[in-house]
């Protein structure tokens, strides 16, 4: 993975730069997390397979988007401390 940055301008706002190549990578795995979604909607299940996708997706969004650990390791990411204003609903939980 090459180099991704992540820019916290003053007004609230967020500029990332990634290569194409991780762009690209990011699409994919998005769409292996959307394929594994379908599958689990039609039939109540999913491969393990499905299951390494999504993991692999949860680790590229918070190595691309910047995003620090949480207080423990089962905890929501959270954003970079003082890069911007925290004033999310709920910690950004969704």
């Amino acid at each position: 993975m090459s180099e991704v940055k992540v820019e916290y301008i003053e007004n609230d706002e967020v500029v990332i730069t990634m290569s194409g190549d991780n762009y690209r990578s990011l699409l994919k795995e998005t769409n292996q997390f959307a394929q594994a979604m379908n599958h689990v909607t039609e039939t109540f299940d999913f491969d393990l397979s499905d299951l390494k996708n999504m993991d692999l997706l949860r680790f590229s969004l918070r190595h691309y988007l910047g995003f620090e650990f949480g207080e423990h390791q089962w905890s929501n990411y959270k954003l970079p401390s003082g890069k911007i204003d925290v004033t999310t609903k709920k910690d950004a939980k969704g």
